[in-house]
């Protein structure tokens, strides 16, 4: 075909262009008919819309929500708390608090992602298998002579890890210790509610606790209507779990408006959540605990986290 000129030129592109996308058409959908008028293999504006439209469908953007965070190791699932503020610490009025979960502050956090469950048996057997991580100081529970390195109990949460132990399985998959503002955003929201689900207290049927005399820990997620506004797993009870924070009683006195760290120095860190054995009155997520960096016990685990901007 000769070309005579520049609209000759532009109108064998055009007719071109038609013609791939007509063949593209045809690849992608071979069992549906695209273009409205066939016989003249005219492709209206229509058409290639539907056609776009049908791109789109099939490549839809990832779900970051259901892939590994970190570097994948422990394949876990987290949930996302977004920045903002919300209010921390127990209300002035609140009779059961202790002095040290006051007073009620506001702190504004950064986005970050926060393990869906407590890191469990199985998954910290891993980083033991990897020579990176120490095994638990023992094997049992408190009432299982076989608990860690027991299949039944794989998905259960790793107890018997001191502060160290915690931070280096959080090291070795890419992430972090939660800090105590994080820990009590993810299990309370931001409307400053008293229980992960919400101001009803049911406390003993929504998560396990309570249970000194005859209880032990659960298996992770065992209370799914307890969950936090996030989704967080198992926010009260079961275990307690350490944060990166070091405690200091008067710290929310003092704290930082914006991402607070914990005191600068200290032997204890502070510890969230509750556990099964936990029997005080006070059952508010607000409740602070201690524990000194080498203490471990048959009701303290952990979860891990991750800034949201360490996420590709």
């Amino acid at each position: 075909m000769k070309i005579q000129s520049l609209q000759d030129l532009h109108k064998h592109a055009m007719q071109s262009a038609i013609c791939l996308i007509a063949f593209l058409i045809t690849l992608s959908v071979p069992q549906q008919t695209w273009a409205q008028n066939t016989s003249s293999g005219i492709i209206s504006t229509e058409d290639i819309a539907r056609f776009e439209t049908l791109l789109e469908k099939s490549t839809p953007e990832p779900d970051t929500a259901a892939q590994p965070k970190g570097n994948g190791l422990d394949q876990s699932e987290m949930v996302f708390v977004p920045a903002g503020l919300f209010l921390m610490g127990a209300a002035e009025d609140d009779a059961l608090a202790m002095n040290w979960e006051k007073p009620q502050h506001e702190v504004t956090l950064d986005a970050y992602w926060i393990d869906k469950y407590e890191v469990t048996n199985a998954q910290f057997a891993k980083c033991v298998a990897s020579g990176y991580c120490v095994q638990p100081r023992q094997g049992g529970s408190k009432t299982r002579e076989s608990y860690y390195g027991n299949p039944d109990f794989a998905d259960y949460p790793v107890i018997y890890v001191d502060w160290n132990q915690a931070s280096y399985y959080c090291s070795w998959v890419g992430k972090r210790l939660p800090s105590e503002a994080e820990w009590e955003k993810a299990a309370r929201g931001t409307a400053g509610q008293v229980y992960p689900w919400g101001n009803s207290e049911e406390t003993d049927l929504l998560m396990n606790i309570n249970r000194l005399q005859d209880g032990d820990t659960e298996k992770v997620g065992s209370f799914p209507e307890g969950q936090s506004p996030y989704g967080a797993m198992d926010m009260g009870g079961n275990v307690w779990e350490w944060t990166a924070d070091r405690f200091d009683r008067d710290y929310y006195a003092n704290s930082p408006a914006q991402n607070p760290l914990g005191a600068a120095e200290g032997e204890e860190h502070a510890v969230r959540g509750f556990s099964w054995a936990y029997s005080f009155p006070n059952k508010a997520i607000t409740a602070r605990n201690k524990a000194n960096t080498y203490a471990y016990t048959y009701d303290l685990g952990f979860r891990c986290a991750l800034s949201a901007e360490e996420i590709p």
